[in-house]
């Protein structure tokens, strides 16, 4: 049974993602991760993510009874980690500014490996254990060529930890398009519930989501595909 953590931030992309390897890889044993780096939306990204967590276990079990999904989040809390960057998804910065946050998965991917190791200490698990992202050949730090510059970092320090991109076809070398998300949500049955228990907004105001964001505008998106 292959051991799975799931960077997970109760998004569309890392839900589809992790939904996909269960569809394709179970039996697995599965571990969400969620990350809070000081994000405006990790209130609602965190309540996102435990909302999700009884459906993932019951689309594991419809898949595979013999996949386990952990009962509980891991949380991985690193805020003010990042005060040098003046990134506008980050609390305390202007909502005018730019959204990229550098070098965000590379961080994420150093302190989830930690994690893992720091598990592999308590359980004596010795095996291969894969990350499952969200990536979608987007940005450098979501493209294969950084997902496998990573693996190769693993491979040298002999750490038994592979990154995965199921979103991702091998050799793909543009942006994976909207509509061919969509297009694998549908296929999985899970477009639905993707559209209703994500979170995608990085400037929540007063609970709600912003309206005016990137994130927002693909979620609109989304929902006009269930019409």
């Amino acid at each position: 049974m292959k051991h799975c953590y799931s960077l997970f931030s109760g998004g569309f992309d890392s839900t589809l993602a992790t939904l996909k390897e269960i569809s394709e890889n179970s039996p697995l044993k599965l571990t969400l991760v969620f990350c809070n780096y000081g994000q405006k939306s990790k209130e609602k990204e965190a309540e996102a993510v435990i909302q999700l967590l009884p459906y993932i276990k019951e689309f594991a079990r419809n898949t595979d009874k013999n996949t386990v999904v952990d009962h509980q989040v891991t949380t991985i809390k690193i805020e003010g980690l990042f005060s040098w960057s003046q990134s506008s998804i980050l609390e305390g910065r202007s909502k005018g500014g730019d959204a990229g946050l550098e070098n965000r998965n590379l961080i994420l991917l150093s302190c989830l490996s930690s994690i893992i190791m720091a598990d592999r200490k308590k359980s004596r698990h010795k095996e291969h254990v894969y990350i499952i992202t969200g990536f979608t050949n987007t940005y450098y730090d979501t493209s294969l060529r950084f997902r496998d510059a990573i693996n190769a970092f693993f491979r040298t320090t002999r750490q038994k930890i592979e990154v995965k991109t199921p979103l991702i076809p091998e050799g793909h070398k543009e942006a994976i398009d909207l509509d061919e998300l969509i297009k694998t949500a549908k296929s999985l049955n899970i477009l639905p519930l993707l559209d209703k228990m994500t979170w995608s907004c990085y400037f929540p105001e007063n609970g709600n989501s912003c309206g005016t964001c990137d994130p927002c505008k693909k979620r609109r998106k989304i929902s006009e595909a269930l019409t």
